[in-house]
């Protein structure tokens, strides 16, 4: 359903109301209807189904409030709604320069993880299939044609070598956990003292590696932030927290299936930061200083212009 058709729906269904275009997203696009958000699926609408579920199942397990969503299916329109979650936009960034404001929002960052990932995952998992349908890695022979355009042979030995030693890594049961996968400013308010004070958008969810969930702080690059969420999660949660892991995972997503297969095919991401992944990437596998990650990088791009005066 286009954006027109949406809101041609929402205006009949709902004469009067104060409708507001909200935002177009991987997933959905989304209006506001008074103080409801309404959100119409871009592809299926199973998704919808599982967050539904899952919403349910976690939302008197954690310490802030989740969406209570209805799934709405009139006719040969699919959308789901929930009542709006008020409360303030934040960034990796935003409160950089209020100490105070940023070790709240660390704390109440790893509180909401400590208690999603404390929620019984077994139990989850048989009352709501969907997530048993893990968050899974591309297999290295799928992208390895892609890769190969940007790397010599020997950085691409070097680069499967560490992929397939970070995706085959054993992990333990008390790991395999509730895991959001999108903890982050679009997805979640704030209030103004700094807190977490609402979670949506579980539609990527899933029982995996719990450490999914502590990557993205790192890939944040707030160094500040992320120490705290990390020493604050080990507090809450009672889990010793492997930094070495979390960030093999860092330098590994942007190879989520999820965010460079969408239905089917690479989504159209530039040069600039497929090299600047990879050069992270490489620069971690070779034991290298972060500077050098800059050498990487340049050699990478003169790769690509090479390649390029050949076509």
């Amino acid at each position: 359903m286009t954006r027109d058709d949406a809101e041609l729906y929402l205006r009949r269904k709902y004469p009067g109301a104060d409708i507001k275009y909200i935002g177009h997203g991987t997933d959905s696009t989304a209006f506001r209807v008074g103080n409801r958000v309404f959100r119409f699926p871009h592809n299926g609408t199973d998704i919808y189904d599982k967050e539904m579920a899952v919403c349910d199942f976690i939302r008197y397990s954690v310490s802030v409030p989740v969406p209570r969503i209805e799934v709405i299916r009139d006719g040969g329109v699919f959308c789901v709604a929930h009542e709006m979650i008020t409360g303030r936009k934040w960034s990796w960034h935003k409160f950089q320069f209020h100490p105070i404001r940023q070790r709240r929002l660390a704390d109440s960052c790893a509180r909401f993880l400590a208690d999603l990932h404390g929620c019984d995952a077994v139990r989850a998992a048989r009352e709501i299939p969907a997530l048993q349908e893990n968050i899974p890695f591309c297999d290295f022979d799928e992208i390895s044609d892609f890769l190969a355009g940007f790397m010599s042979p020997r950085q691409m030995r070097v680069f499967r070598r560490n992929y397939e030693r970070i995706i085959k890594a054993p992990v333990l049961a008390r790991d395999m956990v509730i895991v959001h996968m999108g903890l982050k400013g679009p997805n979640s308010v704030v209030d103004k003292d700094g807190n977490l004070c609402g979670v949506f958008d579980f539609g990527s969810c899933g029982v995996y590696e719990r450490w999914r969930d502590l990557e993205l702080f790192y890939l944040g690059k707030n160094g500040p932030l992320y120490r705290r969420v990390r020493r604050m999660y080990a507090r809450y949660s009672g889990v010793r927290v492997p930094r070495g892991r979390i960030e093999d995972l860092a330098v590994i997503e942007f190879l989520w299936r999820k965010r460079l297969f969408p239905n089917g095919t690479f989504a159209p991401r530039g040069d600039h930061f497929i090299m600047k992944n990879i050069a992270a990437a490489l620069n971690r596998f070779y034991g290298l200083p972060r500077w050098m990650y800059w050498g990487i990088y340049l050699g990478m791009s003169r790769r690509r212009r090479r390649l390029g005066k050949g076509a």
